[in-house]
Parts: structure tokens; sequence; C-alpha cells
């Protein structure tokens, strides 16, 4: 995606997380996609945005506090795992992983990045099995407008990512969770 060449060309991508998070990713979106042909996912994702309300007032909470005092293990196989099922149940990697690995102590230019990449390969086979499951016709209408402001957004995003000292780029990733979650929150209850 034009998000992922973006970040790959502004250097803000560790291969060996990428590994990590691809193949947790992988396995999750599989797991996921298949839970979400098999239920109705409503009540879920009120709890996954409630969730991640929490993760964003933590992750603001956390940018005071040096680096070095932040978790060293970050789990990242078993977050993209988790990231997986609930990009196909919710649209939410992004918002999970990303919030996960910078609040256990990731470096955001690198989490972003990476995460961006490995969304990608997560929403390849959310896709492949949702289409292969439902058809192409319920899948497509929604993608045309995702991919347009993808377009439009990444060389930004990826610019931004490498050039935002690392407490700034906490505290905008902190808030980005914490609003996003409020306005899926604000869709889901009202």
């Amino acid at each position: 995606t034009a998000a992922s060449i973006a970040h790959v060309r502004e250097g803000n991508v560790n291969k060996s997380m990428l590994l990590r998070l691809g193949a947790g990713g992988v396995a999750g979106a599989l797991i996921g996609s298949l839970i979400l042909i098999s239920i109705h996912n409503d009540q879920l994702k009120i709890y996954v945005n409630i969730y991640l309300l929490a993760i964003g007032v933590l992750i603001l909470y956390r940018a005071r506090r040096p680096r070095s005092q932040l978790a060293k293990r970050q789990h990242r196989t078993i977050i993209a795992l988790f990231g997986g099922i609930l990009e196909a149940l919710a649209g939410i990697w992004g918002p999970f992983v990303t919030s996960s690995l910078v609040e256990r102590g990731g470096t955001p230019r690198y989490v972003v990045g990476t995460s961006t990449i490995a969304e990608t390969i997560v929403a390849v086979t959310v896709t492949t099995v949702l289409v292969g499951n439902l058809g192409f016709a319920a899948v497509s209408q929604l993608a045309l407008g995702l991919i347009g402001g993808a377009l439009l957004a990444a060389p930004i995003a990826a610019k931004l990512t490498k050039k935002l000292p690392t407490t700034i780029a906490i505290i905008c990733i902190g808030l980005l969770v914490i609003v996003t979650s409020l306005t899926r929150l604000a869709q889901q209850l009202l």
C-alpha cells in the first residue's frame, strides 16, 4: 500500500518486528475472519473500544516516564495475534497493535512504520478469507474509500513518524487512540 511504501522509504521499518507482527497477525486474521463469518459482533466492538480508550489514557500517562523505565519485553507475536483477530472482527489492528507496542516501550517511529506494513499483510489475509466466503461485492464498496484516503495521507504520516520526537509521537498516538475509541463508542452506543 501507499503507507507501507512511504514508511519503507523513510526507514521506519524494523525487519525483526515485521516478521513477528506478520506471523502473529496472519494467524489472528485467519481466526478472526472465521469467527466473523460465524457470529454477530457488535457487543464485542464496544468492549474492544473501551479497552482501547483505557490504553490511550495509559499511553498518555506513561509518556511522561523515561523510556528506560518501560517494559523491555513486548510480546510482539501475541499482540499481533490478537491484533489480527481484532482487525477481522472490528477493523482495529492499528489502534490495538500500535498502542500496545508503544505502551510497552517500543520506539514510535519503528512501531508505526512496521505495524503499517504488517497491517497490510493482515488486511490482505482478512480480505481474501471474506471475499472467498462472502463474495467480492460485499467487501469491495468500503475498500474504495479507504484506498483513496490512504493514498493521500500515507506520505505525510510516514514523514511525521520519522521526524517527531519520541515523547511527542507517544502523546499523539495516545490522543489518536483516545479519539478513535471515543468516536467508535459514540457510533456504537448512540
